[in-house]
């Protein structure tokens, strides 16, 4: 039987180690590594140098990669959080319900695309279905110009923009064939 006079004090000690606060990870402080999608990196790049100057003890590392590199890395659990111009898609959805993976998904903020013509083109405006064409192949000249070809530059096959525009845009349909990715 242990005796009081040793008894009290191990109990006090034991209950003094088991009330130290510990530093636990919170919205404001401690570590997280993102991999942001490489169309709205600027921007979180910003909003990240912003935050870790107001919260001195949160340390955010911020990785530029394709909306489907993040993705697929997200998947394989090797990045926790990560930074889409899009949402997952019906394929990356199946994949994730399959492997029984919980995540929370947010809108934070509604993007657009610009479409950029030579300054020497008088067009200063085009409409949705001009832009299908165009981007489908089956308008390949600017109007009143025969001689002017219209060349297309797209976002790489695996970037946010690519795959919204098709969906968006082109109605699943593929680029052009004479689409340059940049």
């Amino acid at each position: 039987m242990l005796r009081p006079e040793i008894f009290f004090p191990l109990l006090a000690a034991v209950g003094l180690w088991g009330c130290q606060q510990q530093q636990l990870p919170s919205t404001t402080s401690g570590k997280v590594r993102v991999e942001c999608d490489e169309s709205v990196f600027p921007v979180l790049k910003l909003l990240k140098e912003d935050f870790e100057r107001t919260y001195k003890d949160a340390s955010v590392d911020i990785r530029s990669a394709e909306a489907r590199s993040a993705i697929a890395d997200f998947i394989d659990d090797s990045v926790r959080v990560i930074v889409c111009a899009r949402s997952f898609n019906a394929e990356e959805r199946a994949v994730i319900k399959a492997a029984g993976i919980e995540y929370q998904e947010y809108k934070i903020a509604l993007d657009a695309v610009a479409v950029i013509g030579h300054r020497d083109n008088a067009l200063k405006q085009l409409r949705v279905g001009q832009l299908d064409s165009i981007f489908s192949g089956s308008v390949t000249r600017w109007p009143g110009k025969p001689k002017s070809t219209i060349e297309i530059a797209v976002g790489g096959a695996n970037t946010s923009i690519n795959e919204v525009f098709r969906n968006v845009i082109l109605k699943g349909r593929p680029f052009s064939p004479s689409a340059i990715p940049f």
